[in-house]
């Protein structure tokens, strides 16, 4: 019985449903054409699979390298494993999926393919070659307020169009910013996994993202798309500042005060110089 319930599990992640929701927002070509299913094509027809090179890994699965075989170009390709996840990570992976058939502006990473097996997803995205904000932050110390700004109308471009299709992200955070190349300055989001398409007249309650960013009503289990919003500004805080504002030695129990509160855990001389860009 316990073995009959794992193999029922890859059943749980939809695709073809959430496909089929992308297909009515956003059109048969831009949606069909990028979700393949294990009967019709696998990713070995479309790519090259470089598994030596591996790009990162997580929880769920790795990100490696692979070349298309009708052009050359590198992307990055991102496996989920099917296999004994959660009913809730499959959902995760659903919408997931979901957002990435719908969206499409150029401060987003843009979801090439997607290829359903018995046993896993995998999601090929766009290659990123430049790194993340987090590290281009923690080798400048701070950004001067031009370049801050520049970063901060990127993502807040992003963050409009998202909100504006009713997606919230729910885990916006330096590491989740990409630079398109190195030394550029083009940023793209990346990272759907927490995202949820949200109605205005019904609030969420799930307290997930990561803790130095996340808004107090996150806590409270009790939010809307405006705790997108709340991350921005500590992004915004600690580019200029080069710290979290919440954070501190004193652990995560005083950090989640300081955020109830909204009282930065230290104040910066560099502050008081700000103008108000």
């Amino acid at each position: 019985m316990k073995t009959k319930n794992r193999l029922a599990v890859p059943e749980m992640v939809d695709i073809q449903s959430a496909s089929d929701r992308a297909e009515m927002l956003v059109g048969r070509v831009r949606s069909r054409g990028r979700y393949h299913k294990f009967q019709e094509r696998t990713l070995e027809q479309d790519y090259e699979v470089d598994r030596g090179h591996v790009l990162g890994s997580g929880a769920n699965g790795q990100v490696w390298l692979v070349r298309s075989r009708h052009n050359g170009r590198a992307f990055a390709a991102k496996t989920y494993r099917l296999s004994g996840i959660s009913e809730l990570k499959c959902k995760e992976i659903e919408t997931e999926v979901e957002i990435l058939l719908t969206v499409d502006h150029p401060n987003l990473a843009r979801m090439v393919d997607a290829y359903e097996t018995k046993a896993s997803m995998t999601l090929v995205m766009e290659l990123l070659e430049g790194g993340e904000l987090f590290d281009r932050i923690l080798a400048a110390g701070h950004f001067t307020e031009r370049d801050a700004a520049e970063a901060i109308w990127q993502m807040l471009l992003a963050i409009r169009y998202l909100h504006g299709l009713g997606i919230v992200h729910r885990d916006l955070k330096l590491e989740n910013w990409l630079y398109e190349k190195k030394g550029g300055q083009d940023l793209k989001l990346i990272d759907f996994g927490l995202s949820k398409f949200w109605r205005p007249d019904k609030s969420m309650e799930m307290r997930v993202g990561t803790l130095d960013y996340m808004a107090p009503e996150v806590l409270h289990r009790n939010y809307t798309s405006k705790c997108d919003l709340w991350s921005m500004g500590v992004i915004a805080y600690t580019l200029l500042v080069g710290s979290f504002p919440f954070s501190g030695r004193d652990g995560d129990s005083a950090m989640l005060q300081r955020i109830s509160a909204g009282r930065i855990g230290k104040t910066y001389q560099y502050t008081d110089q700000l103008s108000t860009f």
